[in-house]
């Protein structure tokens, strides 16, 4: 059936647009800092990375800013143990059988989608609670693919992820470019509020790179 886009309709999108692109940004680009501040190792590739980035284009070229692997595994990492919706919803419009088990789905029945746990499980992701970005370099991947998701999967994707992946890389090379973090002696604390993660605060200390 077509359907048209009501004038509320489209105003809705747009304002789920930002909401959705630029808050949860800011807590994974926050996450990802706390956690390159704990690995020393981590910090020091993601600045050499950056480092031949700037060196080489002098300024921001956006084509090539989405071709960094290691930073897209250091931010897919950080996702990965901080989705910033720790379950996903959907509603099916019919009745759905999931093939080879015996389960149907109901029209209008809610399923829900436990990203958070999925995304710890050790059946996906070998030492589920360690900080390991190269799992996600594409040598190493071997996972399911509807095991990651911090955007959710399908036509039914966050609406809000190309603006957050923009942000989020471009925020994050530009810093790490120009600063070192350290760890902060005060653990990481968050609190769960609408199915998603907020932290309390993230400390780290920052220095000036010479």
């Amino acid at each position: 059936m077509d359907k048209t886009l009501t004038d509320n309709e489209l105003i809705a999108q747009c304002v789920l647009f930002f909401l959705a692109g630029y808050e949860t940004s800011a807590t994974t680009m926050a996450l990802c800092l706390y956690n390159i501040a704990k690995h020393p190792e981590v910090q020091q590739k993601l600045y050499l990375e950056s480092k031949r980035y700037y060196e080489e284009f002098k300024g921001v070229d956006y084509d090539v800013l989405h071709s960094l692997k290691y930073l897209d595994a250091v931010i897919q990492e950080t996702q990965r143990l901080f989705p910033a919706a720790v379950f996903l919803e959907r509603v099916p419009n019919q009745d759905y059988e999931l093939r080879g088990t015996g389960i149907t789905i109901k029209k209008d029945d809610i399923v829900h989608i436990p990203t958070y746990s999925i995304h710890r499980d050790p059946e996906h992701f070998v030492d589920p609670e360690v900080f390991r970005p190269e799992r996600f370099l594409a040598d190493n991947i071997s996972h399911h693919p509807y095991a990651y998701l911090p955007f959710g999967a399908g036509p039914r994707n966050c609406i809000g992820m190309r603006l957050a992946q923009m942000e989020i890389k471009l925020a994050l090379i530009s810093v790490v470019h120009q600063f070192r973090f350290y760890p902060s002696e005060k653990p990481l604390e968050y609190f769960f509020t609408g199915g998603l993660i907020v932290p309390k605060a993230v400390d780290v200390r920052v220095e000036r790179r010479a």
